[in-house]
């Protein structure tokens, strides 16, 4: 098997789920997976008990089932449903940018991939291996650089000399296509017409730089924490005052009903809390695993399977 295939690329969860969102009752199946369940379990049995204590306290001691104005409470609903549509939206701005920024690094990725392809000599496999592993390592570190740091077991493909720098780095991306790209450079200076690869090379490299400040923006810029609390301390109060309005209607059924729209409601500033880093492993992040793995498939297959080139560059020392 060939080096690009050794590794094998599984659908993450969250593709999958696309794939059944066609179906009204396939989430079902994987309801069980969605983190907002386990976050707000908690939360929902206390909004239920206190649901339970307001409607048993007013129906059974005080014995009062008067209709009270709502007015207040529907504006404030209200308000709160504008707070969270921005939120959401805000939220999923910053994902969706994040995808469109990895994208770009599997296009980039790509066009490397071929640019190199049709330098390098077409027999020699072990020079265009070196170049195949610097290049989908600096992947595999763009992606851990984005988490909790460079796990240094995926990269594999590196020589012991560059993982060894690798290692006393603080920024491994760059290092990573500095030194890409300071090899490319010296092969073009030794190669016939070489110097007409030159812009190529360095506009892809301005391109993968763009892509990982892009990409550390929204990492580092979360929403302001003042903006969250705010929204969190209204979901309370509503709470907290919903059963005034409906209890005197729906009795018992008050619990439910209350539990129901706290998950709802507090589900959805979860939910933006959780994709407003989106490179992390969370059911909802980018599946940057799978996406990194078919970028070094695709580098593999490029650059160990290459079309017949045109002309055969003097190899250098790589």
């Amino acid at each position: 098997m060939s080096e690009y295939k050794k590794r094998g690329l599984t659908d993450s969860i969250a593709f999958k789920a696309a794939r059944e969102q066609k179906n009204w009752f396939g989430f079902l199946k994987r309801l069980h997976q969605t983190s907002t369940i386990y976050q707000l379990l908690f939360s929902t049995i206390l909004v239920g008990l206190y649901g339970w204590f307001f409607v048993y306290f007013h129906l059974e001691v005080l014995k009062k089932d008067e209709k009270i104005s709502t007015t207040t409470h529907q504006v404030l609903g209200l308000t709160l449903g504008f707070l969270l549509a921005m939120r959401s939206n805000s939220a999923y701005d910053r994902w969706w940018e994040g995808r469109k920024i990895v994208g770009g690094l599997v296009n980039t990725s790509r066009n490397m991939a071929i640019s190199l392809s049709q330098i390098l000599p077409y027999h020699d496999i072990e020079l265009r291996r070196r170049y195949a592993g610097l290049l989908s390592s600096y992947c595999f570190a763009f992606k851990e650089h984005l988490r909790k740091g460079v796990d240094f077991s995926e990269m594999k493909d590196l020589s012991p000399e560059v993982l060894a720098r690798a290692r006393d780095c603080e920024h491994v991306p760059n290092f990573l296509m500095s030194t890409l790209y300071s090899r490319v450079m010296a092969y073009l200076a030794a190669c016939p017409n070489g110097n007409a690869y030159v812009l190529v090379f360095s506009n892809l490299l301005t391109e993968f730089t763009n892509y990982i400040g892009g990409c550390e923006r929204i990492k580092k810029t979360p929403l302001p924490g003042s903006y969250t609390l705010h929204l969190k301390f209204f979901i309370l109060i509503y709470i907290l005052t919903l059963p005034f309005g409906i209890y005197h209607e729906l009795h018992y059924w008050t619990i439910p009903a209350v539990m129901l729209i706290f998950y709802a409601m507090a589900g959805l500033e979860i939910i933006g809390e959780e994709i407003e880093d989106p490179f992390g492993t969370d059911l909802n992040d980018i599946p940057m695993d799978t996406i990194v793995n078919t970028i070094h498939r695709n580098v593999y297959e490029i650059l160990l399977n290459p079309a017949e080139s045109r002309w055969e560059p003097t190899p250098i020392e790589s």
